[in-house]
Order: C-alpha cells, then structure tokens, then sequence
C-alpha cells in the first residue's frame, strides 16, 4: 500500500473510533485507535524521505493516536525515535515534545 492508502486508513479508523468512544464503547475505541496508529506508522515507514513536512504531520499524529490507544510506550519510543531525526521539521518537533509533555495524563486519552 502507499502511504496515502495507509493514512486514509488510519483516518477512517480514527473516525470510527471517535464514534465507538461517543457511543459508550472504550474498549472497541481502543482497538480502533490502535488499528490506525498501526496504519499511521505504516505510512511513515513507506513516505518518502524527501517529503519531510509530511513525515512530520504522519509522525505527529501516529503518536497522538498511539497516545489516544492507551499505548504510552509506544507513543513516547516513536516520538524520541522521530525527534532523533536531524531533517524532521520544527513544527513536528514542536508538536511531538508538546505531545510528550503531556503523556498519559491527557485527558483525550482512554
């Protein structure tokens, strides 16, 4: 798949997820956030490396939904892993410390 197959996945399963979660489904929710931060991280492994704004967009959101999927560890690994990157954009830069910061204490998390 490309990567924007792999990003419109991770959308649309965000998108259901968000739904479960308004529905009074968790647990469901969870699931379906962990299914698009696969789908997310995915994408970020097959982007090309000379699109970097998009690499740091992919990044930042595949760490905000592995944060939403409970999945702390992984959100913070892939986070350090991207802020190790020397051509990762400032924006994302600014954006995944921010996410950090936060951590397991935000409270759009399940």
């Amino acid at each position: 798949m490309t990567w924007n197959e792999l990003h419109t996945a991770s959308e649309t399963a965000a998108i259901q997820a968000e739904e479960a979660f308004r529905g009074g489904d968790p647990a469901n929710a969870r699931l379906l956030y962990q299914r698009a931060a696969e789908s997310e991280e995915q994408a970020l492994s097959v982007v090309d490396s000379s699109k970097m704004r998009t690499r740091g967009i992919i990044a930042v959101s595949a760490v905000a939904l592995w944060y939403k999927a409970s999945e702390f560890q992984r959100a913070e690994q892939l986070a350090h892993s991207m802020l190790a990157d020397s051509q990762l954009p400032g924006f994302a830069r600014v954006e995944l410390r921010a996410l950090v910061g936060r951590g397991a204490t935000t409270s759009d998390m399940l």
